[in-house]
């Protein structure tokens, strides 16, 4: 029996062209690799709330059972998803403390001034589980709502790229689904 996967790239940049979306190619291209699984829907959005959650909603409603979100999770006025997602599941952003701690750490190695993004960047929604970030700054989140999983991660390439091959697709991917030979 197929499963549903749905794949929203958020941001304003994919929308006017300003930037190409290859984090939903990408996304499709390695989970398409694995016996039943079904990308079922890709869908951009802008940085506009009320339009991700129609987008979210939309899956969730038609029981997707992954949903990959990339976008929205850095430091600048632009980035809403997690303000969103507390929003769409009425819950609240905590402090991964451990995380924020390695973060200060880092920073203060690398002589860049402490900054508030820190907070941020180590902040999830508490519904979460949290996908470390070997790449970037940002948390990555993972939530179980219903029957499915979302997977949220930064928008830059490499970052969500290392979310999935480092956590996502050998702890939720690969030990539930075989993988499919090609052959040429």
């Amino acid at each position: 029996m197929p499963v549903k996967v749905g794949i929203i790239s958020i941001g304003d940049e994919l929308l006017n062209g300003l930037t190409v979306d290859s984090n939903s190619s990408w996304i499709a291209r390695n989970i398409s690799k694995y016996e039943s699984l079904v990308i079922s829907s890709k869908i951009t959005v802008g940085d506009e709330s009320e339009n991700i959650k129609k987008r979210l909603n939309y899956l969730l409603n038609r029981n997707h059972e992954y949903i990959f979100i990339t976008g929205g999770l850095g430091p600048t006025h632009d980035d809403i998803t997690k303000r969103v997602l507390c929003e769409y599941f009425n819950c609240k952003l905590k402090l991964d403390i451990n995380y924020h701690n390695k973060l200060k750490e880092a920073f203060i190695k690398r002589k860049i001034e402490n900054s508030k993004h820190i907070v941020e960047q180590a902040q999830i929604i508490d519904i979460s589980k949290p996908i470390k970030n070997n790449y970037g700054t940002a948390l990555g989140m993972m939530i179980s709502i219903d029957n499915s999983n979302i997977f949220v991660m930064p928008g830059v390439p490499r970052e969500m790229e290392g979310m999935m091959n480092d956590y996502i697709i050998p702890t939720y991917i690969s030990n539930k689904y075989k993988k499919i030979v090609q052959q040429f």
